[in-house]
């Protein structure tokens, strides 16, 4: 597969979401519970917060390198400006695809989010992400990590690890989106577009 193919591949992976949280999991405590564990995933709406205040809409135009790494600009018409940046690297066993968006707004960074990939070589395996969220400051925000079976788990600085639940009123589009746009997404088409 061509670099310049996996780039839209992946945005579309990252962007699209899904509602496949388990509702178990770890909560800290029983009953109502949740409480402990939402208190651990806190760092989300920091993420949530950084992602919605820079949600990419209306006309889009997108200009892309034909070489590694390939990188990608869209230029949106509300100001928005997302480049994406694609490496990789195949070993013995897995391909490793790193992703990082970077997000700025009238040409002020917004945050950066970089997804990396672990592509299993071996039919039957599963791919696994993590993901971190840096502020425009550069200060991680939240790591996540994805596994195989899409459980999605979050550690915020100085936490611990700790699944997330549905029940914390985060979506996962949050947790492991790349970026947000307006809904429905808008169509880029080809054009300068500079970063």
């Amino acid at each position: 597969m061509r670099l310049s193919l996996l780039l839209p591949l992946l945005v579309f992976v990252a962007c699209g979401g899904s509602s496949s949280n388990p509702n178990g999991g770890p909560d800290g405590g029983g009953g109502g519970g949740g409480s402990s564990a939402c208190a651990n995933v806190a760092c989300l709406q920091q993420v949530e917060d950084l992602n919605v205040g820079c949600i990419a809409g209306g006309t889009c135009v997108v200009q892309e390198t034909t070489t590694a790494p390939v990188i990608a600009t869209q230029c949106f018409g509300n100001g928005v400006k997302i480049m994406g940046a694609v490496e990789q690297s195949q070993g013995s066993t897995e391909l490793t695809s790193t992703n990082t968006f970077t997000v700025k707004k009238s040409d002020v960074l917004c945050y950066t989010r970089t997804l990396v990939s672990h592509i299993p070589l071996a039919a039957g395996g599963g791919i696994t992400t993590d993901i971190t969220t840096h502020d425009p400051s550069g200060t991680t925000v939240a790591t996540v990590h994805v596994d195989e079976n899409n459980v999605i788990t979050v550690t915020c600085p100085g936490g611990a690890p700790t699944v997330l639940m549905q029940s914390c009123g985060f979506s996962d589009l949050i947790a492991k989106g790349a970026y947000l746009t307006q809904s429905p997404p808008p169509t880029c088409t080809g054009g300068a577009c500079s970063f």
